[in-house]
């Protein structure tokens, strides 16, 4: 579709890196593309460098993460929260996917936003 990486506009380039035994990330990747998104790939023993330096928090570590306009991307996030930080620009560092996974509750799975502090707030519904 696009010809060359210069030719991709931003709002439609994420770089999703993942470490050699995650395979989770395809499927997300996949549902990325569906929604129009020009997805990136690269594969690293490790992600500490690059999660550093988008000052992701410590506490969110998956096999895979990513970056979209400037905003760190931990998790399964969806094409229409990405489209939401096109849309919005809001002043924050990152979004992330938190999974619920309390014995017999049933608990909602819920997307993160995270601001300039490191302080997360639950984006509502989208």
């Amino acid at each position: 579709m696009w010809d060359s990486p210069a030719a991709v506009p931003a709002a439609r380039l994420i770089h999703v890196y993942r470490t050699h035994g995650c395979q989770c990330v395809f499927g997300w990747v996949k549902s990325l593309e569906a929604d129009g998104f020009v997805v990136r790939l690269f594969e690293y023993e490790t992600l500490q460098y690059v999660r550093a330096r988008h000052h992701a928090p410590e506490d969110l570590r998956s096999c895979h993460f990513g970056t979209y306009l400037g905003y760190f991307v931990e998790g399964h996030i969806s094409g229409s929260t990405l489209h939401w930080l096109a849309q919005r620009h809001p002043q924050g560092r990152g979004v992330a996917y938190r999974l619920h996974r309390n014995g017999m509750l049933p608990r909602k799975n819920t997307t993160l936003f995270y601001n300039k502090q490191g302080s997360a707030q639950e984006l509502s519904d989208e």
